[in-house]
């Protein structure tokens, strides 16, 4: 680990993002070396299983904030399937960006799972 890393320490359970289309190389080994701004720390009680959900669905909410609309206050942001994994973070994220959110679920049942609705 390089002197100038301090996000993560050794001996800490992290996970990665290996870029774009077509770069997977070692995205599925045991152990890879990274760049220090590829990890992310996993936290204690968080299964790798879940952590590699969440990271992919969170890289999906980021990118449809961030890059095909760059969410700002005041903004009205429609939320299709707000039940679901990318759903309840574009909610809350958009929600913490200042946007007004409009939601959809697939029935009444989902409706309470839905952030903040």
């Amino acid at each position: 680990m390089g002197s100038a890393v301090t996000m993560v320490k050794p001996g800490d359970r992290v996970c990665f993002c290996n870029g774009g289309i077509g770069e997977t190389m070692g995205t599925y080994a045991e152990a890879a070396v990274v760049p220090a701004d590829r990890a992310v720390r996993v936290p204690d009680g968080v299964s790798l299983e879940t952590t590699a959900a969440v990271l992919l669905k969170g890289m999906t909410a980021e990118f449809l904030v961030r890059r095909c609309f760059h969410v700002k206050p005041g903004d009205q942001v429609l939320v299709h399937a707000a039940a679901g994994g990318v759903g309840q973070l574009l909610v809350q994220w958009c929600k913490a960006l200042g946007a007004t959110v409009l939601a959809t679920v697939g029935n009444a049942d989902k409706a309470p799972i839905a952030p903040g609705l």
